[in-house]
């Protein structure tokens, strides 16, 4: 199934505006990529349009998603690409030892863990209070 040339446009033209309002410019390609809409961005403000952890680049993706199923009653999803910024997560997360899909270890796993050791201490230190009255 190919997409309609004027989601494509519309996806690009949307994203371009978006971009713009952000201060910021960029250049666009948007291509049908099967029955998703692949856009592909290239900057010199990529670490600003990215953002920390790629937090500002999701949520430009979502943003452009929700505008295109306003518009298209049967848009197709909107993926950004931005100048193989998924292909260095990727590699960053296989070079750290986890792998793509794997989201638990890190601080926070340790910090439950730390409390369930605390919580655990804490009864003992009761029974045994309660064991020398």
């Amino acid at each position: 199934m190919s997409i309609p040339e004027t989601q494509l446009v519309s996806a690009k033209d949307n994203l371009n505006h978006i971009i713009t309002l952000l201060g910021l410019s960029a250049t666009s390609v948007a291509d049908d990529d099967g029955n998703v809409i692949k856009i592909t961005l290239t900057s010199d403000d990529a670490g600003r349009i990215i953002g920390r952890k790629g937090r500002t680049l999701s949520a430009i993706q979502l943003l452009l998603n929700s505008i295109m199923r306003r518009d298209f009653d049967d848009s197709n999803r909107v993926i950004i690409v931005f100048e193989g910024y998924e292909d260095r997560v990727k590699e960053k997360r296989r070079n750290d030892g986890r792998g793509t899909d794997d989201r638990r270890g890190g601080r926070n796993n340790n910090r439950s863990n730390y409390r369930v050791r605390n919580r655990d201490e804490d009864s003992n230190d009761e029974n045994a209070d309660s064991a020398q009255d």
